[in-house]
């Protein structure tokens, strides 16, 4: 029995070593990439607001995407939105992960 293995590990040597040397290989070795996915989802929502209110809007990129009149809304860098005036408005947050919410702001008297 320990005839047979050392023989069938003497000739896969050989064959390895036959192989290499004449540029083919015994086994192809596939490099495979880890694949990247993102979910990617947008959110609608409602927000009713009186002037001089203020909201907190979460997101790694928070902006103002419309308003009218344009000084309805105001929002700094801390993601604080404030109401200044009587009007209507688009804010959007978005996350890294490619989740978006967008929320529709109407701002009363």
């Amino acid at each position: 029995m320990k005839k047979a293995i050392l023989t069938l590990t003497a000739v896969a040597s050989l064959l390895s070593f036959n192989l290499s040397t004449s540029g083919v290989s015994a086994a192809t070795v596939q490099k495979i990439e880890p694949t990247k996915i993102e979910a990617s989802s947008t959110i609608y929502s409602s927000i009713t607001m009186k002037v001089g209110e203020g909201r907190k809007i979460a997101g790694d990129r928070v902006y103002i995407s419309s308003a009218n009149p344009t000084y309805c809304l105001g929002l700094d860098a801390y993601g604080n939105l404030t109401a200044f005036a009587q009007g209507y408005g688009t804010v959007v947050a978005e996350w890294n992960s490619g989740t978006r919410v967008v929320y529709y702001v109407t701002v009363t008297p």
